[in-house]
């Protein structure tokens, strides 16, 4: 085992890292050779002394997911709940502790040596050659020990003890993985005498730089733009005339450099302004409305350990989804969000490593006088000390345009304190903290933001009706569990009608779930006890970055332009802060049965704000206006969508055709035409064959679809108890009459459980089997009406409607009208938990296999490999049975996801579909 690594290229670098950026030259990194042991005694830290016992360990990685105990998922509650009754800042009795060792030679020690620490979960101490070197809490904040006087030139020991649990765990309760060791990276780096120990530096709209640097050095140079500037106080005040401006929309940077005599550090300067006036938050003056996104840095195999592509790629793909903003929940993230942030434009919310809700949130109800930190003065330090770490690491990002204090702790006179003392820190940006929410004491001075989480559109409407002081921010909002994001497009109207309201931040970005074997894993699956199970898996990413279709509303409310088109007409607003609308490419194209038939190129000018209008000839049905990038970015290539609108043609074309004879047999009714032939079991009163080429399509007895494989929003609402009754209300239906007149038969059924009928009528014609579902019975919350058909393996469905991707009632905003085709077998997205998925809006006809239905009107539409009741019994995907069928749905209407939150939020109003005596539902299958 080699856990000794050579430093003989180790040097006094000329250009020195800072806790501003990541290390460039003069650091060395320190990830290879690592080996670790639980409950290691201090014998071990002597380099003269063998490991022993130890195991290889990856750095930067997490223990749990390198076989050292196991990952633990808890939301509010804490991780020892259940196990022991304690009190803050008692620590459990089970507390685990890790010794990670590693050898290193020095050639020559530096006459100035640092050992940079950027994350360790939860707390440790570090030992030199067996001599204590440092303790350090705040995991997500980077932590830098002074070891000059502790290097020796040779072979010397680096000892890290990393315990499991802390006093810091109190104020760490993020809805998270529970994981520890040394998750991010570790440099040892050597600086300079008269080395730049600090920097803080802005620009403003106007152009005015302000720059104050730390050093023992007598001068520094900076310089900007090709000048430089000197000084011999560390302070440095100039004005750049007519500066480009620093905007999400428009990221530019101006490099600069400050030198000393020994040392040089480099950056990236962005001029912009922040600030609120009348209550309204604006960016370089203008009134700015944040589509953005909550975010944890996860990777579904390394867990917290996440690396800088992957960071990077987590950017690229906001940018190219319309996100303009990002909030660091729960706590700093690493350098790299924010340098990325900065070069392709986003919005940060910088949180400081602050959650304490499980000292206040409880099943019996809220605390507040429990909360931490409350006005309990022993916590300020701690509580200081991370909004210290959190504003010294990013302050000079042009991209951190607030500061948010942390997450759910509550309120009291800490936090206001954290909040003033912040703003004495940094003039510049406004301070957040939802907090004050649950409790409003000192509200006024702890938040210059009113934030709150999961309000409803129609809420935050009436409470902006008396509240005009600040901003409003959804800072959690339109909570993506399972399939969601109903209704998302009210929030957006929202913040198009009232100026205070300016946007909010998706919970959340990406699932956070483990993959392992190729299995989907989540909360619960690890033996982990207590759990909070699947409510880690809330993102409109999966965990390995695959978007789910929830992502096509997303990027459709998140679009810079207010669309509305019409069937010879269209207008575009503005929605760009910054960017006139002739910047971008508009075309809009006509199509008929979904077949393009014109495509014209428009050249349209709109400044900020301003709104243009035009007309069109139509000789379709339907029609698509996209606007696309003109010219390349540093996130996507020219051509590339970012806003659409579609219009279709709602009225269906009826259904005609030659009425056929009945075969009325003894124990069936049957047809029979060149086309097809078909049979009705006088028994069972439903369509038992239908034979299209020789090939039998009814594999199993088709029946009413009245329910549907709960989602997590139906379970966390209720729903799934409120509709249990319509599982079995047509399962296990009895035929009460069967007659025939003409070419229809007509099946009358008593449904189980509720007190009602359904009416099926089919009509056989030429052009195949319209049939008719009519109910008869009280007026009831349903959660979908139609027809469930199991028939043999289809690959692919094509059809006419909404799409591409799954869409629901309340989710189809986003959708472009058209000719789509799926898979069948990859239509049940991949939701952590299965569930009701796959649907389609809007859709006038689907063909599958050999199979058309069609739509008087328009129905809804899902094909899949699974019934509903084998999706709801799987608790993960790998537990569903092997594929044998497609089972086709053919809907009238369906309850929509809803999505405000997954804990007890319903649809918004007319979501909640309803079906009242007498409604019927009319198809054709041919």
């Amino acid at each position: 085992m080699s856990y000794v690594t050579s430093l003989a290229s180790f040097r006094t670098g000329t250009e020195a890292p800072r806790s501003a950026f990541l290390p460039e030259k003069g650091a060395y990194a320190l990830h290879e050779g690592w080996v670790v042991k639980e409950g290691a005694d201090n014998s071990f830290l002597d380099p003269d002394v063998t490991p022993e016992g130890f195991s290889p360990v990856k750095v930067p990685g997490t223990l749990e997911t390198q076989g050292f105990g196991r990952p633990q998922y808890v939301n509010t509650q804490y991780p020892w709940d259940g196990k022991e009754k304690l009190q803050p800042p008692e620590v459990p009795s089970t507390n685990r502790a890790y010794l990670y060792l590693k050898d290193i030679t020095v050639d020559t020690v530096p006459d100035n040596a640092f050992l940079l620490f950027q994350g360790v979960q939860t707390a440790f101490e570090l030992y030199v050659n067996g001599t204590f070197a440092g303790y350090a809490e705040d995991s997500f904040s980077q932590s830098e020990f002074n070891i000059t006087k502790l290097l020796t030139k040779g072979t010397n020991r680096i000892g890290v003890r990393v315990f499991f649990y802390s006093t810091a765990s109190w104020v760490e309760d993020q809805d998270y993985w529970r994981l520890s060791g040394i998750f991010r990276p570790v440099y040892l780096l050597s600086r300079p005498e008269g080395y730049i120990e600090d920097w803080s530096i802005y620009g403003d709209s106007e152009g005015n730089v302000s720059l104050q640097v730390r050093t023992a050095s007598p001068y520094i140079t900076f310089t900007l733009e090709g000048k430089s500037y000197f000084s011999t106080t560390g302070s440095i005040h100039i004005t750049l005339p007519s500066p480009r401006l620093w905007s999400a929309e428009d990221p530019y940077l101006y490099p600069y450099t400050i030198e000393t005599g020994t040392d040089k550090v480099k950056g990236k300067l962005g001029f912009r302004t922040v600030l609120i006036e009348d209550g309204i938050l604006k960016v370089n003056g203008r009134r700015v409305v944040f589509h953005g996104v909550n975010r944890h840095e996860w990777s579904p195999l390394n867990g917290r350990a996440i690396t800088e592509e992957e960071t990077v790629n987590d950017i690229l793909l906001m940018k190219r989804n319309n996100i303009n903003a990002v909030r660091t929940s729960h706590y700093p993230n690493m350098p790299w969000l924010y340098e990325a942030c900065d070069e392709y434009g986003l919005y940060v919310i910088a949180e400081a490593d602050l959650e304490t809700h499980g000292t206040w949130n409880r099943p019996r109800g809220d605390d507040m006088s429990s909360s931490l930190p409350g006005n309990r003065t022993e916590w300020k330090e701690q509580v200081l000390m991370r909004e210290r770490n959190n504003y010294e690491a990013f302050k000079n990002h042009p991209s951190v345009v607030i500061w948010s204090l942390g997450n759910e702790s509550g309120g009291g006179s800490v936090l206001r304190d954290a909040a003033e003392y912040l703003r004495s820190l940094d003039s510049t940006r406004p301070v957040h903290y939802e907090g004050v929410f649950h409790d409003r004491t000192d509200s006024e001075r702890t938040s210059d933001i009113e934030s709150q989480m999961y309000t409803p559109a129609r809420k935050i409407r009436d409470f902006l009706k008396e509240h005009r002081e600040k901003p409003f921010i959804s800072c959690e909002y339109s909570h993506s569990m399972g399939n969601s994001n109903g209704d998302i497009m009210d929030y957006i109207r929202l913040e198009r009608e009232d100026e205070r309201y300016q946007g909010g931040f998706i919970w959340d970005f990406v699932d956070q779930t483990f993959t392992i074997d190729g299995k989907v894993l989540y909360g619960g699956d690890f033996s982990d006890r207590p759990s909070d199970w699947t409510f880690s898996a809330n993102g409109i990413f999966l965990s390995d970055r695959t978007p789910t279709p929830k992502l096509q509303e997303v990027r459709h409310a998140y679009q810079y332009f207010g669309i509305k088109l019409g069937r010879d007409s269209w207008s575009i607003t503005n929605l760009n802060l910054f960017t006139d609308l002739s910047s971008f490419t508009l075309t809009l194209r006509t199509m008929r049965d979904g077949e393009i038939v014109d495509e014209t190129r428009l050249s349209v000018s709109a400044a900020p704000g301003e709104t243009v209008e035009g007309s069109y000839e139509n000789s379709g049905d339907a029609s698509w206006l996209v606007i696309t990038l003109s010219t390349p970015t540093p996130w996507a290539d020219a051509g590339y969508p970012v806003a659409w609108e579609s219009w279709h043609e709602k009225k269906g074309s009826g259904f005609s055709s030659n009425p056929l004879a009945i075969i009325d047999g003894d124990f069936n009714y049957g047809v029979k035409t060149d086309r097809y032939s078909a049979m009705i079991d006088k028994r069972k009163g439903m369509l038992t064959s239908f034979v299209k080429d020789g090939t039998e399509y009814i594999k199993a007895l088709p029946r009413p679809s009245f329910w549907r494989a709960p989602t997590d929003n139906d379970k966390g609402s209720g729903l799934d108890r409120e509709w249990a009754l319509w599982k079995v209300a047509g399962n296990y239906m009895r035929l009460e009459s069967l007659s025939a007149e003409g070419n229809t038969v007509t099946s009358l059924f008593r449904l189980a459980v509720i007190e009602g009928k359904l009416e099926v009528r089919h009509s056989f014609t030429e052009g195949g089997i319209v049939m008719t579902l009519t109910y008869h019975g009280p007026s009831m919350a349903v959660p979908e009406f139609g027809m469930l058909y199991t028939l043999p393996v289809t690959e692919s469905v094509t059809y006419l409607g909404n799409g591409p991707e799954e869409c629901e009632s309340d989710r189809s905003e986003g959708a472009l009208y058209g000719r789509w085709t799926f898979n069948t077998e990859r239509n049940l997205t991949r939701y952590a938990v299965p569930q009701d998925a796959g649907g389609r809006t809007c859709v006038k006809r689907m063909m599958t296999g050999a199979l058309t239905f069609e739509a008087e009107d328009e129905m809804m539409i899902s094909a899949l490999p699974y019934t509903p009741e084998e999706i709801e019994s799987a608790g993960h995907h790998h537990a569903l049975p092997p594929v044998t069928k497609t089972v086709v749905k053919v809907l009238d209407r369906k309850a929509g996801v809803g999505g405000d939150d997954s804990w007890g939020a319903l649809p918004h109003e007319g979501r909640l579909t309803r079906i009242e005596d007498g409604d019927s539902f009319t198809y054709r299958m041919s």
